[in-house]
Formats: structure tokens, sequence, C-alpha cells
């Protein structure tokens, strides 16, 4: 199995509470701006500038991790992770005040 990570941005927003994430994750799949997909994630804040850490401050991001057989491009990974939202399948959401980590099982 290959572990892809895939994480989205966009403006800094209210997250939800945990009865309403499934469908907040869902609806910013509609048309996701994807900040990486890959297999490994870099920790930006080790090599950020001010400007870059004021844009990290001001954003939302939803970071999928998932495994998968085969090694995914950036488009089939995000209909896999809707296809996985939207039957159901075995995830775990972990919330704070600005980011929203799923792990799809």
């Amino acid at each position: 199995m290959i572990t892809h990570n895939l994480i989205l941005r966009s403006d800094r927003c209210t997250i939800p509470s945990n009865e309403n994430l499934h469908k907040f994750v869902e609806e910013r799949l509609e048309n996701p701006t994807v900040e990486y997909f890959g297999l490994e994630i870099d920790n930006d804040i080790d090599f950020a500038d001010e400007e870059m850490i004021k844009e990290i401050e001001g954003s939302c991001y939803i970071k999928f991790h998932f495994n998968h057989p085969t090694d995914l491009d950036q488009q089939t990974a995000i209909d896999f992770v809707k296809y996985a939202l939207k039957e159901d399948k075995a995830f775990e959401f972990v919330a704070d005040e600005k980011d929203i980590e799923v792990v799809i099982l």
C-alpha cells in the first residue's frame, strides 16, 4: 500500500462542530484548492518566512491521509476521497480551531 497525502487550503474559516465536519469537508471537495499532493509532507514552518507564516495563519487546511494499492494522480486522489466520504468508509476526523485532519482507514 502507498500512503498518499492531500492538503486543501481555503481562507480562514470557522470549523464546525464534530457532528457537522463530514458535510463541511464534503463541501470543500466540490471546488478544491490543492495546497499539496504527494507521498510525504514537508513541515513548511521549518523554512517559512514571515509572509508564508501569515498565509498559513490566515488559512484553513484540510489534510487527508490514506493508503491505496496504487500510486494515484491528484485528480484520482480527490475522487477517491470524495468516494470514501460519500460511502461512509472508515475514517477519523481530528479538528482544531482552524484545521481538519482526515484519516481514511
